[in-house]
């Protein structure tokens, strides 16, 4: 596995996050809410572009205060062990996670970036049973000790819990081990995908 700084993936996550929440003002602020259209209704075609833009929408200010600390922490710890393959992990939890709960979800429009946060749990979970190291293994340890009940909680809740997105949970969370334990499968065809664009595109 490819391993570089932090410094590399670190100032693109942060603009994502503070892309989410220029979204969320002008969701909030400006169109009172009509950007919620674009979340994942599952099983439906117009459904099908929220699993590209889920992820960004939130339904209100405490929904989005709520994802941004652990998005940020999780995204950062997984950054730490992974450096670049840092796209890949999101891309895969993403993808994931988003045609998970257009199969499966329940009714009602699904969005939010709890995908991402439960799929990055699942990672460093699995990443330090697939790949141990002293660091992922104390990266587990604090994510189990600060996060456990939470984490057991997100992907055990029962579909009649209406308000809560669970299939987002596990779908991400399942996104998380299949980027840890596919992880050198999934850099060579992304590595791949890019050498074709970049020829394609003249680079």
């Amino acid at each position: 596995m490819s391993q570089t700084t932090i410094g590399e993936p670190f100032p693109i996550f942060m603009g994502f996050i503070g892309f989410l929440w220029l979204l969320n003002l002008i969701n909030i602020g400006i169109t009172h809410g009509a950007l919620k259209r674009h979340g994942i209704l599952p099983r439906s075609r117009e459904g099908l572009v929220g699993i590209l833009f889920a992820p960004c929408l939130h339904g209100s200010w405490q929904h989005l205060r709520n994802n941004t600390w652990p998005l940020l922490l999780l995204g950062t710890f997984v950054m730490v062990q992974v450096g670049n393959y840092f796209y890949g992990v999101t891309l895969t939890i993403w993808a994931i996670g988003g045609i998970g709960v257009w199969i499966f979800g329940q009714d009602g429009v699904h969005l939010g970036a709890s995908s991402l946060i439960w799929g990055y749990c699942g990672f460093i979970l699995l990443h330090a049973l697939f790949s141990p190291t002293v660091l992922s293994v104390l990266l587990a340890a604090i994510v189990v000790l600060s996060y456990g009940g939470m984490i057991a909680a997100g992907v055990t809740l029962q579909p009649q819990e209406q308000r809560v997105s669970w299939q987002s949970h596990q779908f991400g969370f399942a996104g998380g081990w299949l980027a840890a334990r596919y992880s050198a499968e999934i850099q060579q065809g992304l590595g791949r995908v890019l050498d074709s664009l970049g020829q394609l595109l003249g680079f």
